[in-house]
């Protein structure tokens, strides 16, 4: 089912689905969940997420793929946040294509006012009852126009779930921290000496990030020199 994509003819979009995928064409990106395709056709150029591999892989990349495709649909009408048109027959998640540049390369016209609308759009999504946990790689975030944000790939994001569910909301938790470390770090560019009073109360170094930064400091060169 092609929500809102009316002028979209599915039995034709199915087989370019297909063939990017069977010829490794229109490759946007690939990563551990599985890979990205760009399709601009028929007035539309949206971004195709489906989980790539056999077996139970594919089945667990699979699972991921529609608990994402449940977090758009929380998230929908968020501005800052992509527009997603559906999961197509259970495996192909569509989403809009955002013509923006990545926060590592993009030249940011007005870095407080940047800042300043990141930081309403993380509060934006945890209100919808969802957390990224991943907004520290550059990459997830956009800017568009030279000045607005906009966070994608939410492939590893958390929904809060109603009820008791301890592990659930410790790792919701967990996520929101790392989205308000996530905005520190970005604002201030890791030079945390001059951090404001205000934004003091995002700062909150969780146990995970401290051991990834001991990691990454210790056991990666030690790997790289063996």
């Amino acid at each position: 089912m092609l929500n809102d994509l009316k002028d979209l003819p599915e039995e034709e979009f199915l087989q370019w689905i297909e063939s990017s995928i069977r010829n490794k064409e229109n490759i946007l990106g690939e990563g551990y969940h599985g890979a990205a395709y760009l399709y601009e056709g028929h007035g539309y150029r949206l971004v195709v997420k489906t989980p790539l591999g056999s077996g139970v892989l594919r089945w667990f990349r699979l699972i991921q793929l529609r608990q994402e495709y449940e977090v758009y649909l929380k998230l929908t009408g968020i501005e800052g946040v992509p527009a997603c048109y559906g999961l197509l027959q259970g495996q192909y998640l569509l989403i809009a294509y955002i013509d923006g540049e990545s926060l590592r390369t993009a030249e940011v016209n007005d870095h407080q006012y940047y800042m300043q609308k990141y930081l309403q759009l993380i509060k934006n999504i945890h209100l919808r009852d969802v957390a990224h946990g991943d907004m520290k790689r550059k990459e997830n975030l956009l800017v568009v126009g030279g000045k607005e944000p906009c966070v994608i790939d939410f492939g590893v994001a958390v929904i809060r779930k109603q009820g008791f569910h301890p592990l659930n909301r410790y790792l919701f938790n967990l996520a929101k921290a790392i989205d308000y470390n996530a905005y520190v770090k970005h604002k201030y560019r890791r030079d945390y000496t001059n951090i404001s009073e205000e934004d003091k109360q995002y700062l909150n170094n969780t146990l995970t990030e401290r051991v990834s930064r001991w990691v990454k400091r210790t056991i990666f060169p030690f790997i790289r020199k063996a």
